[in-house]
């Protein structure tokens, strides 16, 4: 059956879901974790962490999420992360704290990366997500990949199956945030995303809308070790100037080179804090308003491995609002292990039946996109 438009939501269960694919039983270093599992990978990738951040977890009012003792009740990150954030607001410039944040943001980073790097290699293929985007890819005019993740998964995904490629390109394959980018940059080597050309079959486009930013957006700075709090909050007086990488697998550390001068460079990250609505509409707001509107507009919506945390109210209300204007949806397909996962939807969207299925190959053998 063919459809016009399918709207795709993909969480960090998607992505988990890959990597148990292509390892599943291969140690828990190399999979990514997912908010309850994020300390866990820390231990067990051996992360160092610096004084700072180390001194703030060990007067941290709860347990110390980097050395937690026998019978402590395991920390989200989420959790751990508001906290920062809030004493990050509140310090001054250069005090110990707001290292401290910049230092946990920069682990978040370095741990997403060396847990999804090796999943983007042109030899995992046949995974969950590929296969879901190849399945409405097929089905469906037009595609539209809404996701929280910050790695690069999804976009090698598509770069790795020869008819889904010329549907997506690094300048128009992300939606109306590109207007915020204002450079596009070519490493002299490595294995890289295409430019916009003449072969983009962009009438039949797959978008991928990425609400809280990716490892290969990044701004540039000078100075100190760490950017200023106005530019990780997104609200310094000069809005930031946004660059995009080529690289189809992000360095852990890479300096952005214009002419004679040599900049540092801190990716586009939103972290699952509070008080993020100024960073979004600083740096990512067309991002979700594109996603409302694929939401609005689409015909099938398949939510896979997301969750839709209760503390994240700006999610949950741009998908319960956009499920509720959409006409032409006759159902909301869930992919998760978890059943609570399917209730959760139903408590935002009860005007929509619903289908549950607990793995990706139940969904597909179902023919779940007819």
């Amino acid at each position: 059956m063919y459809v016009g438009q399918v709207a795709l939501v993909l969480g960090a269960g998607a992505g988990l879901a890959q990597a148990e694919h292509f390892r599943p039983q291969r140690g828990r270093a190399s999979i990514p974790p997912l908010d309850y599992t994020f300390f866990e990978r820390i231990r067990d990738l051996k992360v160092h962490i610096p004084r700072q951040l180390r001194k703030y977890a060990e007067d941290y009012p709860g347990p110390d999420p980097f050395s937690p003792r026998i019978g402590d009740t395991p920390l989200r990150m989420e959790e751990f992360l508001k906290d920062l954030f809030y004493d990050f607001q509140q310090a001054k410039r250069g005090s110990g704290t707001a290292t401290a944040y910049s230092q946990m943001v920069e682990i978040c980073a370095g741990v997403l990366r060396d847990t999804t790097n090796w999943i983007c290699t042109d030899t995992r293929t046949e995974g969950p997500i590929g296969r879901l985007i190849a399945e409405a890819a097929q089905r469906a005019r037009k595609v539209s990949v809404i996701t929280f993740n910050h790695d690069l998964v999804i976009e090698n995904e598509i770069f790795k199956r020869a008819r889904l490629r010329p549907r997506w390109c690094l300048e128009l394959g992300y939606g109306n945030v590109v207007s915020r980018f204002k450079r596009f940059t070519k490493p002299a080597s490595g294995s890289l995303f295409p430019d916009h050309s003449v072969d983009c079959e962009h009438s039949r486009g797959i978008q991928l809308f990425k609400l809280h930013g990716s490892l290969n957006w990044y701004v540039t700075y000078r100075g100190g070790r760490y950017p200023t709090p106005g530019q990780l909050l997104g609200t310094s007086r000069t809005p930031p100037t946004l660059y995009v990488t080529h690289r189809r697998v992000i360095a852990q550390q890479f300096k952005h080179r214009a002419g004679t001068q040599v900049s540092r460079t801190w990716p586009v990250l939103i972290p699952p804090i509070y008080g993020k609505e100024e960073m979004i509409r600083r740096l990512v707001s067309e991002a979700w308003t594109d996603a409302r509107s694929a939401l609005k507009g689409a015909d099938r919506v398949v939510f896979f491995g997301y969750s839709l945390p209760a503390l994240d109210i700006q999610a949950e209300k741009m998908v319960q609002r956009a499920l509720a204007d959409n006409t032409k949806a006759p159902r909301l397909d869930v992919i998760d292990p978890a059943p609570t996962a399917a209730a959760r939807y139903a408590s935002i969207a009860p005007r929509k039946p619903l289908r549950w299925f607990s793995s990706m190959e139940s969904f597909l053998v179902a023919q779940g996109l007819d």
